[in-house]
């Protein structure tokens, strides 16, 4: 055998060798990293399902996208879409239910598929489609206060359908703002032109000052004494308010209406105890001759009739300062939440963990 050919075989084959176990290693640890990522993902996906159980949509929304970035699911998906719309975010749960068909269009249950175009329907019932045209480039639009985008902006933006405020800031120029109305299932357009941006103008020059007035000397004091001017310091007065609290409010109502129960079971009592002894007495059951020692007996009725009536008034009474204190008192605290709000039913659709 040729001596170079031979040194060429010794040479190559250690190489060979070593080239294929580097590239063993390469995709055992590929696979090790794609094991990895696939169980970070599960752990982000129990996650959200726990946070989704206690109502907490943003929470969950936020493992969902930690799950869906490891490793995308339909199950991952599917949750957070939901997740979008019960926050109000119709916009980013119409694009993961499309993501969803578009992925997994074949693979989807009829179950599912079901599902998702119920969760769609409820969307496209309560939002409107709003196109934003400016004649200006780079216009930073922000709705209700959150930017959503420069111009000019292609796609129509989905909103919740009631009154919104837009709002147009771009360099050089005052703010321009306008307020829209949008209805459920409609399209809108709103266009703002070049006249409407009006560029900041110039601060004013300071004003220059006039020269200080001359000092004069100090007037000679009047001959009139204190006694005989009249007070006409001014006090300031402050606006009538109320000064009581409403937690003062609030314990003083309790405390009126355990005197008004207090009251009125006293004098429902009093009232039948004197009642009881009055029929007893002009009962004709009884058979005494009425003499001087009933006429006492009855006589001590009249008190309790007096203490068992003036006691269901001052109950009945304290019942009504009591109920006054505690309406302003709620009145004052009420928390009132406006909006639409969404409930998610899963239904018999349980989405798990599963690849």
């Amino acid at each position: 055998m040729n001596q170079a050919l031979v040194s060429s075989f010794r040479y190559d084959a250690p190489a060979k060798l070593l080239f294929a176990l580097v590239l063993t290693l390469l995709l055992c640890a590929g696979g090790g990293a794609r094991a990895d990522s696939r169980e970070d993902a599960k752990q982000h996906f129990e996650t959200g399902i726990s946070l989704l159980e206690l109502n907490n949509y943003k929470g969950a929304a936020t493992q969902f996208e930690l799950s869906i970035a490891k490793h995308p699911t339909k199950a991952a998906l599917f949750n957070l879409a939901n997740c979008y719309q019960a926050m109000h975010k119709y916009a980013e749960a119409l694009k993961s239910f499309t993501r969803l068909e578009r992925e997994y269009g074949e693979s989807l249950s009829d179950e599912m598929r079901e599902a998702i175009a119920r969760h769609k329907e409820e969307i496209s019932a309560v939002v409107a489609e709003l196109v934003v045209t400016v004649a200006i480039d780079d216009v930073e639009i922000r709705l209700d206060g959150a930017s959503v985008g420069s111009s000019p902006i292609e796609a129509p933006l989905i909103v919740a359908a009631g009154e919104h405020q837009l709002e147009l800031l771009a360099d050089g120029y005052e703010p321009v703002s306008r307020a829209v109305e949008l209805i459920s299932r409609q399209k809108a357009t709103e266009h703002f032109e070049e006249k409407l941006f009006v560029a900041f103008s110039a601060p004013d020059p300071p004003t220059p000052t006039s020269a200080e007035p001359e000092a004069r000397p100090p007037s000679p004091p009047s001959e009139t004494t204190d006694a005989d001017t009249p007070a006409t310091q001014s006090v300031p007065v402050s606006p009538v308010t109320d000064t009581v609290p409403p937690t003062r409010k609030r314990t003083a109502g309790i405390a009126l209406a355990i005197i008004a129960s207090g009251a009125l079971a006293a004098g429902a009592t009093i009232l039948a105890v004197g009642e009881t002894r009055a029929r007893r007495i002009e009962s004709p059951d009884t058979g005494t001759v009425w003499n001087s020692e009933l006429q006492d007996d009855y006589d001590s009725v009249r008190p309790l009739r007096i203490g068992g009536w003036a006691g269901l008034g001052l109950g009945i009474l304290s019942g009504t300062i009591s109920a006054v204190l505690l309406g302003i008192h709620s009145r004052q605290t009420r928390d009132v939440a406006t909006g639409p709000h969404f409930q998610i039913a899963m239904g018999s659709l349980q989405l798990k963990w599963g690849f």
